[in-house]
């Protein structure tokens, strides 16, 4: 990093990467949890779901990240959206396992949510839902935290790791769609677009 003044001056700086001292003292290939921990996945829309849950599943394979650095990671390091499914679980063994399971049943435990800005701006004004929630995390109680986030309310993930906080570990990205908006020229040299350009090779091809 480099600053320079009109004057004249300058400045240089070096940076690294922060690595935590605690996460040096911690035995990385412990892949059982001491509690089970909650590991939520959401996307857009339960396509995109489905890419999520398999890049996880396929990641976890090869990943020696313990899993409560999988959870806190998925917990407060990923923005939670509409469409949405969550698994409990001991070990990573296990979570790969229901990972797979929801898979090839389609998904059948996802929700669906209409409204999720309007129900985070519900929440922000109970006071009695807020504190019911905080009591929920206080006591890890694993059927109030599930049902509320999965119909689409804020969960305060932080306030479960009030003695100790895992570190958040380098998991797949969100998998965005694929749209190409590229547009070509035709042999009339006439501008088409994507769809336009389906359709007329459609339509060639039913001629051939």
């Amino acid at each position: 990093m480099s600053s320079f003044g009109a004057g004249g001056s300058n400045a240089h700086l070096i940076v690294k990467e922060y690595q935590p001292e605690q996460q040096s003292l911690r035995i990385t290939h412990d892949r059982h949890a001491k509690q089970p921990v909650l590991i939520p996945l959401s996307a857009r829309s339960r396509d995109r779901l489905k890419v999520v849950v398999k890049d996880l599943a396929n990641y976890l394979t090869s990943c020696d990240a313990r899993l409560e650095d999988i959870a806190y990671t998925l917990q407060v390091g990923r923005e939670h959206m509409e469409t949405r499914i969550l698994f409990i679980a001991s070990t990573v063994e296990e979570l790969i396992t229901k990972l797979h399971s929801a898979l090839n049943n389609e998904l059948h435990a996802s929700k669906m949510i209409d409204r999720v800005e309007q129900l985070e701006r519900e929440y922000a004004r109970d006071k009695s839902a807020q504190r019911l929630i905080l009591n929920a995390m206080d006591s890890g109680d694993y059927e109030m935290i599930p049902s509320h986030w999965l119909r689409g309310y804020p969960v305060q993930w932080e306030m479960g790791y009030r003695s100790e906080r895992p570190n958040r570990v380098s998991l797949p990205a969100y998998p965005f769609n694929k749209l190409f908006y590229w547009e070509w020229e035709n042999s009339k040299n006439q501008v088409m677009t994507q769809e336009e350009i389906l359709l007329e090779s459609n339509s060639s091809s039913k001629t051939r």
